[in-house]
C-alpha cells in the first residue's frame, strides 16, 4: 500500500490533514506508485518542477485525474435521454472547454497568448477600488461580537463579487457564481453518485447559457471588461477564440478564481484566529499581509496537486513512468520539501524564497489568474484586519471539516467572532 492511498480513498484522517502522508512520501523515492489507483505520484520539489516543465512528455489533457475520467465515462449513461447538443456541451464544460490548463501546446500556447492580452495587470489594478469597496461592504454587514460563519459572510462573496466586476457582469448574480463554481469543481478529486453528477451538470449548463449570452452581447457591443477583451482578442494568426474556448476560459476563471480564492481567504483567517501573535503582527504592520498570504499558499494550497498523462516512457529517479500513465504532481508536498524550504511547517514572513511555492503551478501551465487571486486575497485580509479589533473562533473546540477531495482543500464552515475596531 502506498503512503498516499488513504487520501486517494478519501479516508477521514487523511482528508483532515494530508501533510504527514506527504512527508512519508518524501522519505521515499522520486516516484511512488499506488497500484490500487494506478497512479504515479511525484512529491519532491525538484521532481514536480521536472514534470511541469516537460509539456511534450507529460500532457495536460487530464489535469484533474481519475475522478474526471470516471465522470466522463458515466456521463453518457446519465445523459442518455438528453439531446446530442446538450451532451456535447456537458462534456465540454466538464473538460473545461479544452482550453488553457486542459490543453497542450501548440493550442495551449495560442490560448495563453490571446488571454494574456485580456487578463492584464492593468485590468486587475483597474478593479482594485471595486474589490476594496466590496470587502468593506461585506465587513460592514457582519454583526460585531456575534458568532458568524465567515465563509458565507465574507470569504465566499469577496472573490465572487470581485470576479463579477472583472468579467463585467452584475454582482447580483454572486450567488449563482458561487453555485456554478461549486458545480464546475464538483467532480475534482472526489466521487459523485449519478444524482449528484446530474445536478452538477445541470448547474454547469446554466453557466454555459449565461456566459454564451454574455459573450454574444460583447461581440455585438464591446465594453470595458474582461469578457469583451476575450471576445475581441486575436492570436498571431488573426483567429479569435471559438465559443467553446471562450466559455471554457470563463468556466476555468469562475471555477478557479472564485472557489480557490475563497479557500485561501478562509484558510488565512482560520490561521489568524489560531495564531494570535501572527494576527497582532499583521495588525501592527499591514505591509506583511502579502508575505503571510504567500506562506498560507505554501502551507495550505487550495489545489493540492494536478495530474499529467505521460506521452512516452520517462525515467525519473529509478522509476520508469510508462507511456499512458497518470502522474500526480503533488504541489502541497513540494511546498514542504525540506530540501527547499527551511523549517517548512512554520510560517516565516521573512522567508527568502517566499514565492518559490508551487501553489499556482509552475512552467507553461502556471496559473494565469495568480495576480488576480493575490490581489483579491490581499485586499480581503487587509480589510478584515483594518475593519475589526480582533477575529477569534466562536467555538473554543472548533476543528475545521474539509471537503472530501484529494485535490481541492477547503473547509466547509468557519464560525468566528469579530469585534469592532479599537478606538485610537
Amino acid at each position: 500500500m502506498s503512503a498516499i492511498k488513504p487520501l486517494l480513498d478519501l479516508a477521514a484522517p487523511a482528508v483532515a490533514c494530508p501533510y504527514p502522508y506527504y512527508a512519508q512520501l518524501r522519505q521515499g523515492p522520486a516516484v511512488a506508485y499506488d497500484a490500487d489507483h494506478n497512479i504515479y505520484i511525484v512529491s519532491h520539489y525538484a521532481d514536480v518542477i521536472n514534470i511541469n516543465t516537460r509539456p511534450q512528455v507529460f500532457s495536460n489533457r487530464n489535469p484533474m485525474g481519475p475522478a474526471i475520467t470516471a465522470a466522463l465515462e458515466r456521463l453518457g449513461r446519465v445523459l442518455a435521454t438528453r439531446p446530442a447538443s446538450f451532451q456535447d456541451r456537458a462534456m465540454t464544460v466538464l473538460r473545461r472547454g479544452d482550453v488553457l490548463f486542459t490543453a497542450d501546446p501548440p493550442e495551449h500556447s495560442r490560448h495563453r497568448k490571446i488571454l494574456n492580452k485580456a487578463l492584464t495587470p492593468t485590468a486587475i489594478r483597474g478593479i482594485e477600488p471595486k474589490i476594496t469597496e466590496h470587502c468593506a461592504g461585506l465587513l460592514a454587514s457582519i454583526a460585531f461580537d456575534t458568532p458568524t460563519d465567515l465563509l458565507p459572510a465574507f470569504a465566499i462573496p469577496a472573490p465572487v463579487y470581485s470576479l463579477a466586476s472583472l468579467l463585467g457582469v452584475p454582482v447580483d448574480r454572486a450567488a449563482d457564481f458561487f453555485r456554478w463554481a461549486g458545480a464546475i469543481n464538483a467532480t475534482i478529486g472526489t466521487a459523485l453518485d449519478d444524482e449528484a453528477l446530474l445536478a452538477a451538470i445541470e448547474a454547469q449548463m446554466e453557466f454555459w447559457s449565461y456566459f454564451e449570452a454574455q459573450i454574444e452581447q460583447r461581440r455585438k457591443a464591446p465594453r470595458d471588461d474582461l469578457i469583451s477583451a476575450v471576445t475581441q482578442a486575436l492570436g498571431d494568426d488573426g483567429r479569435p477564440l471559438t465559443l467553446n474556448e471562450m466559455v471554457g476560459f470563463c468556466s476555468q476563471l469562475v471555477g478557479a478564481g472564485a472557489d480557490t480564492t475563497t479557500k485561501l481567504i478562509a484558510n488565512t483567517a482560520y490561521r489568524l484566529c489560531t495564531d494570535l501573535p501572527l494576527q497582532s503582527r499583521l495588525r501592527e504592520d499591514p505591509a506583511l499581509v502579502p508575505a503571510c498570504l504567500e506562506e498560507m499558499l505554501r502551507l495550505e494550497p487550495p489545489v493540492q496537486g494536478m495530474f499529467r498523462v505521460a506521452t512516452q516512457d520517462f525515467k525519473l529517479g529509478q522509476q520508469v513512468i510508462p507511456a499512458g500513465a497518470l502522474v500526480w504532481s503533488l504541489y502541497a508536498s513540494a511546498n514542504r520539501d525540506e530540501a527547499v524550504f527551511c523549517r517548512p511547517d512554520e510560517i516565516k514572513l521573512d522567508r527568502e524564497n517566499l514565492r518559490s511555492h508551487l501553489s499556482f503551478g509552475h512552467g507553461p501551465h502556471s496559473c494565469i489568474g495568480a495576480s488576480f487571486a493575490r490581489s483579491v486575497a490581499r485586499i480581503a485580509i487587509d480589510a478584515l484586519l483594518r475593519g475589526s479589533g480582533s477575529i477569534e473562533l466562536a467555538q473554543a473546540d472548533f476543528s475545521p471539516r474539509f471537503e472530501p477531495s484529494y485535490i481541492m482543500r477547503g473547509m466547509n464552515a468557519l464560525p468566528v467572532r469579530v469585534s469592532g475596531p479599537r478606538r485610537a
